[in-house]
């Protein structure tokens, strides 16, 4: 539901939701994203993914971590099974 809200956006190629620890509520989401080339892609901000999340789904469901692919250390693709799923267990 979440990574189908996120790849509705312009300017994204590929999402991934994970749960991430937090101390307070003991699960946050994050999500891990692909942007597209080009300008609409760079143009996108961590606030304004998760206000579309909000907008679409619910508060609960905005993502608190956006990571973005091949940005600040974090890897250019996501780890994908033979079958080419997400191998969401890899990106924690």
């Amino acid at each position: 539901m979440i990574e189908n809200c996120i790849d509705e956006l312009s300017g994204v190629t590929q999402s991934a939701a994970i749960a991430v620890p937090d101390e307070r509520m003991g699960e946050a989401v994050g999500v891990f994203i692909g942007r597209a080339h080009g300008s609409d892609g760079k143009a996108l901000t961590a606030k304004q993914i998760r206000q579309h999340v909000k907008d679409h789904l619910s508060p609960q469901s905005a993502p608190e971590w956006v990571f973005w692919l091949g940005e600040d250390g974090v890897a250019d693709d996501m780890p994908k099974t033979a079958s080419g799923k997400v191998k969401k267990v890899s990106l924690i």
